[in-house]
């Protein structure tokens, strides 16, 4: 409901990431290729369906909820593929509540590890896609169809969703091989050898010669700069599993039900079992931020108990007598990851239209976007309930960046904004060539991109490399005056005897590249 019927796109949390997908859906709508035209530590695929969005629903905000819906799509018709002739219709229903959870999930699910309060954000949409696709692989490749048809058709299409995850990120490449050789555990070797050419069929297809893949994971590791370490992320990735003890145990009941069965081929299962759990666990060493662990886990755990049940029930010498617990069993889990999910992405929609008289922006992409926080809070210290004039609201936000409070998503959109009140009084604005240490700001005025310079801006970025001049293409500079961070100085130092200071507004310098038409420079409010 909140992707498609409520009108506004809507966060607590993550503007930057939110305006970062935006910017990236901008330069492929634009014609820029990622990897190739401008790097990038994805392989494109979420770049792709936003620009599609924006093809299909507009230049927007609110089209990126619609690019989510997509991705949802997607999962579903390979889920209802997998599904054919394989799945009953529980562990199907099942399956489409992880995947609705997944996908159109509001709480970040690399940080919180339970739904612990209202909370919206548009981050981590990567993740979340390649973990709802890993549990359908997961379910084709632990139970084999009825069928050698269905079978067949399968095993060629999810080979190449297999290579679809690797261009999501190339990081759950370890994924990968892990779905083929619990295919070979099962000694389905058919299966197996046409998953092998449906995965070669789809780098052949979306990454011809894997360049795209190759170079988002080159750029990844120089991006990174060497601030992970091995050890730190072993330890991140076992806790992705134990933070939830109550799922583990679920699991392992679930495995020793069909342990003492003793029904042949068990041990074949488990083990494949075992190999997609470590090829799923080598994906989450590289979700989340910071070592948080969340609950990125949970999808695909929730997969495992659903093929557990699926086995139970699968052959002559299906477990009856069991077959309740495991049905039981999968449902619970399902249902404990699925419905707080759902239930906190209502509650998040009935928060943004409740909210939406607070958009102060009209005219721009931004019309159909707001960030908000009930930390950021007005003179009289309570939240904002109404639309009030901006320079209330930047007063508000002068008063909590004076008073030394963390940033949130309230104080950062006002920023925002009043960063187009500045741009906005540039004449032949969407001509211009804007950078800034906020890279989106091309979108937001519907300007040129600027592939040379990064789409996240990281110190070490390889754009930003020392010695290593600024795009040519740039003609203004965003300088943020207050809440400078250690990108902020960085850029000032290449933009020294380059750039002179053009504009100011409250939050915001403007500098105009030396020898560009800047006949506009004047001073607005300082």
């Amino acid at each position: 409901m909140f992707f498609i019927f409520v009108p506004i796109a809507y966060d607590t949390l993550f503007l930057q990431d939110t305006m970062f997908f935006s910017d990236l859906g901008w330069r492929v709508l634009n014609g820029a290729k990622p990897t190739e035209d401008f790097g990038h530590f994805y392989g494109g695929v979420i770049a792709q369906y936003i620009a599609w969005a924006f093809q299909i629903f507009g230049t927007g905000v609110k089209s990126i909820d619609y690019a989510f819906v997509m991705m949802l799509a997607t999962a579903c018709a390979l889920a209802a593929l997998v599904a054919w002739r394989r799945l009953s219709l529980f562990t199907m229903v099942a399956l489409c509540m992880i995947l609705f959870a997944a996908l159109l999930a509001r709480v970040p699910l690399e940080e919180l590890t339970a739904v612990q309060r209202p909370a919206a954000t548009h981050a981590f949409i990567y993740n979340r896609f390649a973990a709802g696709l890993a549990a359908i692989l997961t379910l084709f490749a632990l139970i084999p169809a009825r069928d050698s048809r269905s079978e067949l058709l399968a095993a060629f299409i999810c080979g190449a969703f297999a290579y679809l995850i690797v261009l999501i990120k190339p990081t759950f490449v370890p994924f990968v091989p892990a779905f083929l050789a619990s295919l070979a555990l099962r000694a389905r070797w058919q299966s197996c050898f046409i998953a092998s050419l449906g995965l070669v069929a789809g780098l052949l297809i979306l990454d011809p010669g894997a360049d795209r893949a190759l170079a988002a994971f080159a750029y990844g590791v120089a991006s990174a700069g060497g601030n992970t370490t091995i050890p730190n992320m072993i330890m991140k990735t076992a806790a992705v599993f134990f933070v939830q003890p109550l799922t583990m145990l679920s699991i392992f009941a679930v495995g020793a039900v069909l342990v003492f069965d003793r029904r042949a081929g068990t041990v074949q299962f488990l083990l494949a079992g075992l190999a997609l759990t470590i090829g799923y666990a080598g994906m989450t060493t590289t979700m989340g931020w910071h070592g948080d662990v969340g609950q990125q886990a949970l999808p695909f755990m929730a997969a495992l108990c659903l093929a557990g049940y699926e086995w139970g029930r699968h052959g002559a010498d299906r477990l009856n007598d069991q077959l309740c617990y495991l049905r039981i069993t999968a449902a619970c889990v399902v249902m404990a990851f699925s419905l707080p999910q759902l239930v906190q992405t209502c509650l998040s929609g009935a928060l943004a239209v409740r909210r939406a008289p607070l958009i102060q922006m009209t005219g721009t992409p931004l019309d159909s976007y707001l960030a908000w926080s009930d930390e950021f809070v007005g003179a009289d210290r309570r939240p904002f309930k109404q639309l009030e004039s901006l320079d209330i609201q930047i007063q508000a936000a002068k008063a909590h960046i004076a008073a030394e409070k963390s940033g949130n998503a309230g104080l950062h959109y006002v920023m925002l904004i009043d960063a187009v009140m500045l741009l906005r009084s540039v004449p032949g604005i969407v001509n211009r060539g804007i950078a800034g240490d906020m890279s989106f700001f091309p979108f937001i005025m519907q300007a040129p991109p600027i592939n040379g310079f990064p789409a996240w801006l990281s110190l070490a970025a390889p754009e930003l490399a020392e010695g290593k001049p600024l795009p040519e293409g740039i003609d203004l500079m965003m300088i943020r005056k207050v809440e400078r961070s250690a990108m902020s100085l960085r850029l000032l130092t290449k933009m020294e005897g380059r750039f002179t200071r053009c504009l100011g507004s409250n939050f915001w310098d403007l500098y105009v590249r030396d020898g560009t038409d800047a006949a506009f420079c004047g001073t607005i409010n300082g």
